[in-house]
């Protein structure tokens, strides 16, 4: 079943009520972080908590408050986007200092976009963002090592 709902300005989205065979239970799957505690209280609301798991997307301050708490909300797929605005200097640089084509694979060959599933176990205990490593050190260490004048 997906349920599907408006939002402001004509945008739209959905949450998908769902059976999950690799968990063995129904599941809802939250695919906007906004949607992750809403979807958590509805089963709350509906006293489904200890059958019914939610999973979500994007890691942020309410999101990872709501899985702190435990059940019914169980994990939160995120990745690391900080990297995308370096690897797009890294490539703006590239283009305009060496001439060199811009690579539509940059996030696979320079510098990877680290993706993580963030569980009850293994979710910070504090903190309003999942900790990745700073990409700052990677690319003035490249940058330099070509010949640029960063610091």
């Amino acid at each position: 079943m997906r349920i599907s709902a408006d939002l402001p300005l004509g945008a739209r989205t959905s949450v998908v009520l769902t059976y999950d065979h690799y968990v063995q239970a129904p599941g809802v799957w939250a695919d906007q972080d906004f949607e992750f505690s809403a979807a958590v209280n509805a089963v709350k609301q509906l006293g489904r908590t200890n059958k019914v798991k939610v999973f979500g997307f994007l890691a942020g301050a309410e999101t990872l408050g709501t899985l702190r708490k435990g059940l019914p909300a169980v994990s939160l797929a995120d990745a690391d986007y900080n990297p995308c605005a370096w690897l797009a200097a890294d490539q703006i640089l590239q283009f305009f200092g060496n001439k060199k084509k811009i690579d539509p694979n940059a996030q696979y060959n320079i510098y990877p976009i680290n993706t993580v599933l963030i569980t009850n176990t293994n979710v910070p205990k504090t903190g309003n963002e999942y900790s990745y490593p700073d990409p700052a050190r990677f690319f003035i260490k490249r940058w330099q090592g070509l010949g640029y004048g960063v610091k």
